[in-house]
C-alpha cells in the first residue's frame, strides 16, 4: 500500500504538525507549498466529523493554524478569498463571531480581485440574522447585491432568499419577506435543513396562509 501524502495527515500531534513544516520548508516554490497548506488544513476538517470532541478542537486548531499560515505567507495567492472564507467558517465553529465576520470581509475584499468566487457573502449573512446583528442588515444587503449572483445550488437558493427574507421582515416589507421565504422554502426539496433552528421557524411562519377573518 502506498505510503500517505505527507500534507494529507488525519492527525495533528506534535509530531505530526513538526514533521508537517518541515517537510513544507523544504518544498520549492511559493505556488507548491499553499497548496500543501491548504490540501493538508482541507484533511484535517475533513476528519473532525470521524472525531471526538476533543480530537475536533485540536484538528481544528491546526487547519486554522495553517490557514493563517498560509494569510500571512502568500498575500498575493489567488486562493487567498477561499482560504479566508474557510478561516471564518473555522472562527464561527469555534464561537469566535466577531473575528469570523471580520475574516468573511477580508474574504470579499479579495474576491473584488479576482473572478473568483466565494461563498463569503452568505456565511456573514446567515450568521448575522442568526445572531440578530441588526446592526449588520444594511452591510448585509449590500454584500448580497454585489455578490449574490445566479443561484445553482439548493444551498444557496436557501441561504441567500431565507436571509433576504429575514431582512425584509425586519424592515417592515412583508409583501417581499413572504415571497423570499417560498424560494428559501421551495430549495429545501433538494436538501436537508435545521427546521427547528429560528432561521428557518420564521420562513415556515412567513409561508403560512394568511387566514382571513369575517
Amino acid at each position: 500500500m502506498a505510503k500517505p501524502t505527507w500534507y494529507a495527515k488525519k492527525t495533528w500531534s506534535t509530531s505530526d504538525r513538526e514533521d508537517f513544516l518541515t517537510r513544507l520548508r523544504a518544498v520549492i516554490g511559493d505556488h507548491e507549498q499553499a497548496s500543501a497548506l491548504r490540501k493538508q488544513a482541507a484533511h484535517l476538517l475533513q476528519q473532525c466529523t470521524k472525531s471526538t470532541p476533543a480530537e475536533a478542537d485540536q484538528l481544528l486548531a491546526g487547519a486554522q493554524e495553517l490557514y493563517e499560515l498560509f494569510i500571512d505567507q502568500f498575500p498575493g495567492s489567488a486562493e487567498r478569498a477561499y482560504v479566508l472564507t474557510a478561516l471564518g467558517d473555522i472562527l464561527e465553529r469555534t464561537g469566535d463571531h466577531d473575528q469570523a465576520l471580520i475574516r468573511w470581509r477580508d474574504a470579499l475584499a479579495a474576491q473584488r480581485h479576482t473572478p473568483r468566487t466565494t461563498t463569503a457573502h452568505l456565511r456573514f449573512g446567515m450568521l448575522a440574522v442568526q445572531l440578530a446583528r441588526i446592526d449588520l442588515y444594511h452591510e448585509v444587503s449590500a454584500l448580497l447585491a454585489e455578490f449574490g449572483n445566479v443561484l445553482i445550488y439548493p444551498t444557496d437558493q436557501y441561504q441567500q432568499c431565507g436571509i433576504k427574507a429575514h431582512l425584509h421582515a425586519h424592515a417592515g416589507t412583508r409583501d417581499l419577506a413572504v415571497l423570499c421565504a417560498r424560494d428559501a422554502i421551495a430549495a429545501t426539496k433538494h436538501i436537508a435543513v435545521d427546521i427547528d433552528a429560528p432561521f428557518h421557524q420564521l420562513l415556515l411562519e412567513l409561508t403560512k396562509p394568511t387566514v382571513i377573518k369575517r
